[in-house]
């Protein structure tokens, strides 16, 4: 992990993220989603989401996933924070 990544991964670690090729994953509840957004935004500097798209579980990967089968999944940048 990268000394940045590794600096935001420290000051979100409450919000449980996860360290996936070389990206900071986090797992949210629906009902979580806004306030987690509005802190990210605010407090950690991501100002721009660059993707958002859904993801069917069903036939992911090698063997049946655990808990939800749908997922919304977002991608935010930090310019300042490169």
């Amino acid at each position: 992990m990268t000394p940045r990544l590794q600096k935001l991964f420290d000051a979100i670690k409450d919000l449980g993220p996860v360290e996936r090729l070389g990206e900071l994953t986090l797992e949210v509840r629906a009902a979580d989603y806004k306030g987690i957004c509005e802190s990210l935004k605010s407090t950690h500097g991501f100002e721009q989401m660059i993707d958002l798209c859904g993801v069917d579980y069903a036939a992911y990967g090698d063997r049946p996933r655990e808990g939800n089968r749908f997922a919304v999944v977002l991608h935010l940048l930090s310019i300042k924070n490169n």
